[in-house]
């Protein structure tokens, strides 16, 4: 709640705090908010790692090469889950700035 005006030394909408939130990209400052990116890291590590989890579990082989190709499949994954989410959450707060802001993102 007071991380956003401390870090500006001023009041910040709600909507603002939404955009700050995006990747530079998209008119943020890439400040994410952990709780919302802890849920998407946690299912990507459990994808990443499933390979050695199995070997571990002694339901298969570790192969190394298996587990790169999971590790490398789930952060890309990630990746194209998380541009996605981020061009929603831009398409729905920009309406809320006046045209002028708007045109300014």
């Amino acid at each position: 709640e007071q991380f956003f005006p401390s870090l500006l030394g001023g009041v910040v909408t709600v909507e603002e705090k939404r955009l700050f939130q995006l990747p530079t990209s998209l008119a943020g400052l890439g400040i994410y908010d952990p709780t919302e990116t802890a849920v998407h890291a946690y299912k990507t590590s459990k994808q990443g790692t499933a390979t050695v989890s199995e070997a571990i579990k002694g339901v298969i082989d570790f192969q190394h090469e298996q587990h790169l190709e999971s590790l490398t499949t789930a952060r890309k994954m990630r990746t194209k889950a998380k541009e996605d989410d981020f061009i929603l959450k831009f398409e729905s707060i920009i309406p809320s700035f006046s045209p002028d802001r708007q045109r300014a993102l």
